[in-house]
């Protein structure tokens, strides 16, 4: 009797009596590490409500991966924002963005982990868990942080089996993934975030725009219809052919985002933002050195991706009478938190402000991150650049040294 009890039991928790979420993340985790090769195939569905609308864009995604940098991944069906991609031969890194129709080449990153934050594309930041980063060997336990972790239980998705497995981030963040009770594989992997949006004040005669009280609610959910663990691969398979009427740049060449700014030319609005360590820091003091003011938000993709290249970047000017400071802005919850976890997550040296209040965002008549503000030796403002566009910042220094 006592066995049919517990049988009942096993199959009114879900099968998951004795188990919890991090012990089912932690199977995912080595089953992906244990491959040496992987290949994926997926649905993304992206939904975005905001001022009352909703919109929804459907996109599809293959991609297949190899040991210890070899990688070939493509999005496809983004309508008017044209196909994009990411392969690396294990030479050369490059990046293809239909809307372009540029492809970005580089050299190749050491390791998969290294290429692994370029593709948040279409996930708004970064993804801690999912089957790159994972097969990437990223480590995630320690990138979770707080978060809490739960075990909803199990549940069919189509015909497979899954357990449920719901991460809650501090900054309200959350990730729930449909793993395979069998073969330890993700199957589902959706991601919801509500993110705050700056407040539009327009100028005498100009149009209104309404209040966008509620902010924006994100919810991406990838579907995977194929998941093939160490699939025979082979050199020519990770070959990329530049389209025709496309072409190769060094950094992507964006019309109308540099060089357009009414502050150009003009002196940098003065202010004083207190650092991580509430040391107090003033752009005025700063007067005899190019600066750099790096506007971002701890939410936004771009800024993500763009943080490691400026954290090297600061690296090979600091000895030349260069500072750069990132400026956090548009904050989800407590402002100076949110940047300091940044900064730990990107391991960045350069000192970053906490713009609590957006003052100095609207000073600067911020529309949009990242932009980043080149400021001459004589305090006036050299050069601006909207996007994550390192390069072209790097050129800018350049030419505020000269």
């Amino acid at each position: 009797m006592w066995r049919v009890c517990l049988a009942v039991l096993i199959l009114w928790t879900g099968g998951v009596f004795g188990q919890t979420g991090q012990q089912v993340l932690e199977r995912t985790a080595k089953k992906y590490a244990s491959l040496k090769s992987l290949r994926v195939k997926s649905t993304i569905k992206v939904t975005v409500k905001m001022m009352g609308m909703e919109t929804t864009m459907t996109q599809q995604h293959e991609a297949i991966y190899a040991r210890p940098n070899l990688m070939k991944a493509r999005w496809t069906g983004m309508g008017f924002m044209g196909d994009t991609a990411i392969v690396c031969d294990g030479k050369e890194l490059f990046m293809e963005m239909g809307l372009l129709r540029q492809t970005q080449r580089m050299p190749a990153p050491s390791s998969l982990a290294e290429i692994s934050h370029l593709t948040a594309l279409g996930h708004g930041e970064p993804q801690t868990f999912n089957e790159l980063t994972l097969f990437a060997g990223v480590p995630w336990k320690s990138s979770l942080g707080n978060a809490k972790v739960t075990l909803l239980g199990r549940r069919r998705l189509g015909q497979r089996l899954t357990y449920v497995v719901q991460i809650r981030f501090p900054d309200g963040k959350v990730q729930t993934l449909w793993i395979g009770v069998r073969d330890n594989f993700i199957w589902q992997n959706q991601t919801e975030m509500r993110q705050k949006l700056p407040e539009f004040k327009p100028e005498e005669g100009e149009f209104k725009i309404p209040s966008p009280k509620d902010g924006m609610h994100m919810v991406i959910t990838e579907t995977f219809t194929e998941v093939v663990a160490n699939p025979p691969v082979s050199a020519k398979m990770f070959t990329y052919a530049l389209p025709q009427g496309y072409k190769f740049v060094k950094e992507f060449e964006v019309p109308g985002l540099k060089g357009k700014s009414e502050l150009e030319g003009k002196p940098a609005p003065d202010f004083e933002l207190p650092d991580l360590q509430g040391k107090i820091v003033r752009l005025s003091d700063q007067r005899g050195k190019v600066v750099v003011l790096n506007f971002f938000s701890h939410w936004c993709g771009p800024c993500n991706s763009e943080a490691p290249d400026l954290e090297k970047l600061w690296q090979s000017v600091k000895e030349k009478g260069v500072v750069i400071f990132g400026i956090a802005v548009w904050a989800e919850g407590d402002a100076k938190k949110r940047a300091l976890e940044f900064a730990r997550k990107h391991k960045l040296s350069f000192p970053v402000l906490v713009d609590a209040e957006d003052k100095v965002a609207k000073q600067f008549g911020i529309e949009g991150v990242p932009t980043t503000f080149v400021v001459g030796r004589d305090g006036k403002i050299q050069t601006v650049i909207v996007g994550a566009q390192t390069e072209a910042v790097k050129e800018a220094i350049m030419k505020a040294l000269k």
